[in-house]
């Protein structure tokens, strides 16, 4: 699942799983100077920009709607079930996939290669961490119904043959509403990127040129 349910105390848990909501802040924070003061080599109106901003906006869509998919079926009832239809019949952790799309669609919308590694590197670093951290904990409280989704699931790369669907008996509404909050968050940081690149265009923020 994409969501610890029942953690135990923060002692027992490793930092990365402990900040893992505080630390996506604190790395874009760490990114903002590069996202600010640094551009590409390339012409900004041309097939590799086209075609990296057109990829980003792909990206950043997809994880919106794989992450609103996900919460209305495990909205409310992450420590009710082993959820395996809809998103969670493809994927253990279709959350997560959204974020890490989300990740890489804002890191080329940046256009900048040094913040879009930056950006893997760390999914890849906090999400192994929380993954092992979340699979231990539903092995504990569901033992055998969770390991069978373990061997019939893939962890994080989606398996698409293996679909089913059984629409949510119900919607958690609070979740629901959390999420459409979080995704116009998203949606707003778009034209906040593009705002930057058009004010470094026209000189206002001065920039230098990276690889």
């Amino acid at each position: 699942m994409s969501r610890a349910c029942d953690s135990p105390p923060p002692a027992q848990q490793s930092f990365l799983v402990r900040r893992r909501t505080a630390l996506p802040l604190v790395v874009l924070l760490l990114a903002l100077p590069l996202i600010l003061f640094t551009s590409h080599p390339w012409p900004e109106i041309g097939i590799l920009d086209y075609s990296l901003n057109t990829l980003g906006y792909l990206l950043i869509f997809g994880g919106i709607i794989g992450r609103l998919w996900a919460t209305l079926y495990i909205g409310g009832r992450k420590a009710e079930t082993v959820m395996r239809t809809g998103p969670y019949s493809i994927v253990r952790h279709p959350l997560y996939v959204s974020n890490l799309l989300l990740g890489i669609g804002f890191g080329l919308l940046t256009e900048n290669f040094i913040l879009l590694g930056a950006i893997v590197v760390f999914f890849v670093i906090q999400y192994t961490a929380t993954i092992r951290f979340e699979e231990r904990l539903m092995l504990e409280r569901f033992g055998e119904a969770y390991r069978s989704y373990q061997r019939d699931v893939p962890r994080f790369l989606p398996n698409f043959t293996r679909y089913t669907d059984e629409p949510p008996v119900s919607i958690h509404m609070p979740a629901l509403r959390k999420e459409l909050l979080t995704s116009l968050c998203f949606i707003v940081l778009i034209p906040v990127i593009q705002l930057v690149v058009l004010l470094q265009e026209l000189g206002v923020v001065r920039h230098i040129i990276i690889p």
